[in-house]
């Protein structure tokens, strides 16, 4: 079982480049996308994961993952917006492959 402090890592490991890539092409400054992507995610992370943790793992499986994620990815993409002063759509895709990317990789790790 992975560990949050883990999780939490591999989750920075793989939104912060995608932040970063997309918040760069818009033109939005390296210190407001990294700014955005450590406070979006400091902040979801542990309510997410204290969430997940209990959870029955039945539960968790069938309805529970999707609903965190797109918790998630909502609150996320309202703090990227704000902090990145993205029109809304952009704010939406952003952290729907920031964070599709880092739920894919979690499920793999996880069931591996």
């Amino acid at each position: 079982m992975i560990t949050q402090s883990q999780a939490f890592i591999y989750t920075l490991a793989l939104e912060l480049p995608v932040v970063l890539i997309l918040g760069r092409f818009w033109k939005v400054s390296f210190s407001r996308c990294l700014t955005a992507s450590l406070i979006a995610n400091c902040l979801s992370h542990p309510v997410a994961w204290s969430i997940a943790m209990h959870i029955k793992s039945t539960t968790y499986h069938q309805y529970g993952w999707h609903l965190i994620e797109l918790s998630v990815l909502i609150f996320e993409a309202v703090i990227l917006g704000w902090i990145m002063r993205l029109r809304p759509w952009q704010a939406i895709l952003i952290s729907l492959l920031a964070n599709g990317l880092s739920a894919i990789v979690g499920r793999l790790i996880s069931s591996a």
